[in-house]
This record gives C-alpha cells, structure tokens and sequence, in this order.
C-alpha cells in the first residue's frame, strides 16, 4: 500500500493557491497524517500545524475533551474526535481541520465499540463538518494509518470540491 501522492499533491497545491490552511489533531496515527502533509514541497505556506493527543489524559486536560464523554462513547469515537476538533480551532487558526481517533491494533484490552481497523475522522471547512467511520483493511497499524490517510484524502477532496469551486485533476483512486 502506498500513500495516494497524486491526490496529496492536488490537494497541497488547492490550499496553497486558495491560502486555505491546514491544522490536524491525531490520537490513533500519533502525527503519522502531519509528518505526510509536512513532507510538501513549501508545505509551511498551508500547515499551520497539529496536536497529538494519543492518551486520555491529554484529551482531557489540553484539548478539554469531557471525561463524561469519553466514559459514554470511548477516546476512539466519532463524538470525541468531534470534540478535540472543536478545541484545535481555539488553539490553531486554520481553515481546514482534520482530527482522526481509532483503533490501528488489536491491544491487550478487548474495546467495548471498536475493532482493530476502526478509524473516526472528523472534517471541518467552511463552517460544515464532516462525520466518517472508516473501516481500514487490517494487516498491522502501517496499514490502517496509510489506508485512513488515502481515505482521509479522499474525503477531503470531496469534501472542499463541496464546499468550495475547488477542481481536482485526480483519478478515481481505488481504496
């Protein structure tokens, strides 16, 4: 599996004409999507930058994310993504905001709602936000974090070509 650098490009290239930009809040893939996003060529032009969340406690007390919350729907839920999302537009100006929870792998501890491959994304652009469960094939974790990531691309795609004139050269990608 490799990451879909030709829908990244496009999408670069987008934020960077539009001088839309870009923050990210990672729990599951621990700064795996803003490594990617970092690696584009003047890559500061749009991303302004991103939190890793991985443990509960950061949830909580840097984002803010209720500890009620994360008792009723678990740190790996649409909701909570949804929350630490909401908390990453007080803390970084950005047009555009991913947040991304889940499950990359089985652990020691069987989740009351999730499976290992179970990935929540969160979008926000424009004042829409956008909801996705992804279900990511599951070999190992390098393969639910580059999956999620092709998905994500897709989804934000779609996403601004919604929500804004944005015109994409990409290709139907398979995921």
């Amino acid at each position: 599996m490799k990451i879909d650098y030709k829908r990244l490009n496009s999408i670069a290239d987008f934020m960077k004409e539009n001088g839309l930009k870009l923050a990210l809040v990672e729990s599951m893939t621990a700064g795996y999507f803003s490594a990617i996003w970092s690696l584009q060529v003047e890559a500061g032009d749009f991303l302004e930058g991103a939190i890793i969340a991985f443990s509960r406690q950061v949830k909580e007390t840097l984002l803010e994310v209720p500890s009620a919350l994360i008792e009723t729907y678990t740190t790996e839920s649409l909701i909570v993504t949804e929350s630490m999302v909401m908390k990453l537009r007080e803390l970084i100006a950005a047009d555009v905001y991913i947040g991304i929870t889940g499950l990359a792998y089985e652990g020691d501890h069987v989740h009351p709602t999730a499976e290992a491959g179970d990935v929540f994304l969160v979008l926000y652009y424009n004042k829409q936000t956008l909801y996705i469960p992804i279900k990511a094939k599951y070999n190992n974790a390098a393969d639910v974090y580059m999956s999620a990531f092709n998905q994500s691309l897709q989804y934000l795609e779609e996403f601004l070509h919604n929500h804004s004139l944005y015109k994409s050269n990409c290709y139907e990608n398979e995921l």
